[in-house]
């Protein structure tokens, strides 16, 4: 077991002991920010903290929990588990031999090799994966504990993003870069930052998600204390966004921007929105600011996502979507299954993957989830943080068990929370606001 597995073994242990089922909710929301990470290697298997917490939690719900479980998005959830695994077990059979992009090793795990399609230990671990995610979101609580799993996600990974990213020399990343199964991007100082991650994408992408998270709650934020807190992380986020140089978050954020304008329209024509004179002025110094830097930020974009697709890396990355491409099309839009074959890109990895049928199933969970998050407003930073993700994968962020993207998807899927039991904006703590733990147990 890995040092920072020692950590979060301990944690659990703490969570359990103190909080049951709330304690290890908590850690899993803790556990999201450390998925280049591993908790324990056993040979070239390297088991990241989440999947440990996720697989506990999951297990503690199946064997306590009486509630109803037809809820929003399972239906879906279930028929894409059953397909994914469906043709992760006959995808290699029938299209053996087929071109995909394999597992190239630890050196240059980062983008692959080409080799004949065959069963690997790739489709063991990725149908776990899955299995795992979809059981999480159909036995996740009420939105109410999901809003603070979400929060301690944020808040934990971008605080200890900031504690790596100031602190100098290389030591401080053998905490993390542990993982048998991930190669960690080598970077001279002052160029690219990538803190606890594999790689400045990887913080790229999550950084974008917590910028846009944190300026939401910050919109919504009730008092000073939030506001305070809210800002603070939302400047600290949005400085690890802009040092990571990711072209897959620039990607990203052109999606963002256009979400937030469109969210801003929407709840400003409701008959019911009452805009008060602070907020208004508030909303017109943004405006003339964004109109006035536009220009530069349009042009950093821009400058990062055609750097980042002009050198080596992108020229790798445009060939993995190609062959990913031609898989779709060469197993008439079947698919080749879980973890049978590698893309950038994680729409293209699904098409790839489970095909034409399993890809609609999963931007229509994705659909749900937005729809559900934006449709009200204690979770619509949850909705945003959900948008920056889902397009920087899309663009360029071919992973899809990352953390993040299904923890997002099941706090966006929760059943609406009551006003008086929807968390303050700024509160990770269930029995209380702005600190770690939980009073709620349910196991």
């Amino acid at each position: 077991m890995t040092v920072l597995g020692l950590v979060f073994a301990g944690a659990i242990v703490l969570a359990v002991q103190r909080r049951g089922s709330a304690g290890l909710l908590t850690v899993v929301g803790a556990s999201v920010p450390f998925y280049d990470s591993a908790m324990f290697n056993v040979g070239p298997l390297a088991v990241s903290p989440y999947y440990v917490a996720v697989s506990l939690y999951v297990l503690n719900s199946l064997l306590t929990q009486d509630e109803e479980r037809g809820r929003r998005g399972t239906a879906v959830a279930w028929f894409l588990l059953a397909y994914g695994i469906a043709i992760t077990l006959v995808g290699p059979l029938i299209f053996a031999g087929q071109t995909v992009v394999g597992d190239a090793g630890v050196a240059t795990q980062a983008f692959g090799r080409l080799e004949p399609l065959d069963y690997t230990i790739s489709n063991l671990a990725q149908a776990a994966y899955l299995t795992l995610n979809v059981l999480f979101i159909v036995t996740r609580p009420a939105q109410a504990e999901m809003l603070r799993v979400v929060r301690v996600a944020f808040v934990l990974g971008v605080g200890v993003a900031c504690a790596v990213a100031l602190t100098p020399g290389a030591a401080v990343h053998s905490l993390f870069d542990n993982s048998a199964r991930n190669s960690y991007a080598v970077i001279s100082e002052g160029l690219r930052e990538r803190a606890q991650f594999a790689e400045p994408s990887h913080l790229g992408a999550f950084a974008l998600a917590a910028s846009a998270y944190f300026a939401l709650s910050l919109w919504r934020a009730g008092d000073v204390r939030q506001k305070l807190f809210d800002g603070a992380l939302f400047l600290a986020a949005l400085g690890l966004f802009v040092s990571a140089a990711s072209g897959t978050g620039a990607a990203g954020a052109a999606a963002v921007l256009v979400a937030a304008f469109g969210v801003s329209v929407w709840q400003g024509i409701q008959p019911e929105t009452k805009i008060s004179p602070v907020a208004a002025l508030s909303a017109v110094v943004v405006a003339i600011g964004a109109m006035l830097a536009s220009p530069r930020i349009v042009s950093w974009i821009t400058s990062v996502i055609s750097g980042r697709f002009e050198n080596r890396s992108g020229g790798i990355r445009s060939a993995e979507n190609d062959v990913a491409w031609r898989t779709m099309v060469d197993t008439w839009g079947l698919g080749v299954g879980l973890g049978s074959t590698r893309s950038s890109s994680l729409l293209l990895l699904l098409l790839a993957s489970v095909g034409l049928f399993g890809t609609i199933l999963f931007l229509l969970l994705l659909a749900q989830s937005l729809a559900s998050g934006f449709a009200q407003e204690s979770s619509r930073p949850v909705g945003m943080a959900l948008v920056g993700t889902a397009a920087a994968a899309f663009a360029s962020g071919g992973l899809l068990a990352a953390p993040v993207l299904w923890v997002l998807l099941a706090a966006g899927l929760s059943d609406r929370c009551q006003s008086a039991d929807c968390p303050p904006a700024w509160s990770i703590r269930p029995g209380g606001a702005g600190s770690l733990g939980g009073e709620r147990n349910v196991g």
